[in-house]
């Protein structure tokens, strides 16, 4: 699988349509082994170039729709999250971790996006050097910054906040992995 993150972020707009459009042939005439996952905002000619009759053949499509009508959903499955991480911990029942400041940061931190909630649980509930509290600090420290143009820059800076922890011990593995 090679995976092309932001495409939309590429210098000019024909070159990233001439990416689509040799990987898509590529694909189609099946003379590549390799599966393709392209991430990128919907750009107009990069919708249109997924579009086509070849891509739509060969190609599966999948909108994360950016939404605040999630926000309920999310604030119950970061509730049930942490009442986990509380148990697992042996945290007390008295002890009011996180506050309900808190699970309102989150849910305005995640922007309508499930991934970001569920990651955000995941990596406070993770294992290192710090606990969850200090973990949940780190993803509260990040606030929020997304904007109308790129709905996804909490994610972003998140990813950016996992990535600078990886040990140096194995962070030249963590980007060989990547990269595959």
């Amino acid at each position: 699988v090679i995976i092309i993150d932001g495409l939309d972020e590429c210098d000019g707009k024909d070159a990233q349509s001439t990416i689509i459009d040799i990987i898509i042939t590529s694909v189609h005439q099946q003379s590549t082994p390799f599966l393709w996952a392209f991430f990128s905002r919907p750009e107009p000619h990069i919708t249109s170039e997924f579009s086509t009759e070849q891509a739509t053949e060969v190609c599966w499509r999948l909108t994360l729709p950016v939404s605040r009508d999630a926000d309920q959903d999310i604030e119950a499955y970061l509730r049930d999250g942490f009442r986990t991480i509380r148990k697992k911990y042996n945290l007390p029942a008295a002890f009011a971790w996180p506050s309900e400041e808190d699970i309102h940061q989150l849910v305005k931190q995640s922007a309508g996006l499930f991934i970001y909630t569920a990651s955000a649980i995941r990596y406070v509930d993770g294992s290192g050097i710090s606990g969850p509290e200090e973990r949940l600090g780190s993803v509260l420290e990040l606030g929020t910054t997304e904007t109308k143009d790129n709905p996804l820059a909490n994610l972003d800076q998140f990813y950016t906040l996992i990535m600078e922890q990886i040990p140096e011990g194995t962070l030249l593995n963590t980007i060989l992995l990547l990269s595959i």
